[in-house]
């Protein structure tokens, strides 16, 4: 483009600066606020569909299969606007092990970031505002390609075996547990 370089500053997602300055709310708050068990481990799951690809509910049969093989409390948010969403909503409106919501109020959704274990799935928030938390997220699948990423980001196949593989390593892996604290 034709602008002068010396007008360009990298600043970076100006709402990391908002999303940091939300009051804390406690997990035990929360967990009271959406009838969460405070004593487990929990992770934060959405799935949205790849415009590109189209929606395949055996993938997302999978994913949710992979993460019913731990013990976790997990908040399921709903699936965006883009095209395949109402499927993805349908479909894990079936599923009885997970607490689904149409949405979260951002405050919550912040302090939900600060307290979970791990977020899986194929949102951005995994990738844009999760590191600063040091939150691990599991990428799952393609939505998420080419963008930059942190320590914190693993990404795994669309797969039962990868998936699980991935939680696995978020969960428990002490040497990518480190790695993420340090990261920035």
């Amino acid at each position: 483009m034709v602008e002068n370089l010396e007008n360009i500053f990298v600043s970076g997602c100006p709402y990391i600066d908002e999303m940091l300055s939300v009051p804390v709310v406690e997990k035990i708050d929360l967990s009271m606020l959406y009838n969460l068990n405070p004593n487990k481990k929990w992770a934060i799951f959405t799935m949205h569909p790849v415009t590109t690809e189209g929606v395949d509910l055996d993938v997302i049969d999978e994913v949710c299969q992979s993460i019913e093989a731990f013990d976790l409390e997990v908040i399921a948010i709903y699936s965006n606007a883009d095209a395949g969403g109402k499927k993805i909503i349908k479909h894990l409106n079936e599923r009885t092990s997970f607490k689904i919501f149409p949405n979260i109020n951002s405050q919550h959704f912040v302090n939900l970031m600060r307290v979970s274990d791990l977020m899986i799935g194929n949102s951005s928030a995994g990738i844009r505002e999760a590191p600063s938390f040091c939150l691990p997220a599991v990428n799952v699948g393609t939505r998420q390609n080419r963008r930059e990423r942190g320590a914190n980001v693993i990404d795994v196949a669309e797969d039962l075996e990868t998936v699980k593989k991935g939680i696995q390593t978020a969960l428990f892996d002490d040497k990518k547990k480190k790695k993420l604290k340090r990261s920035k």
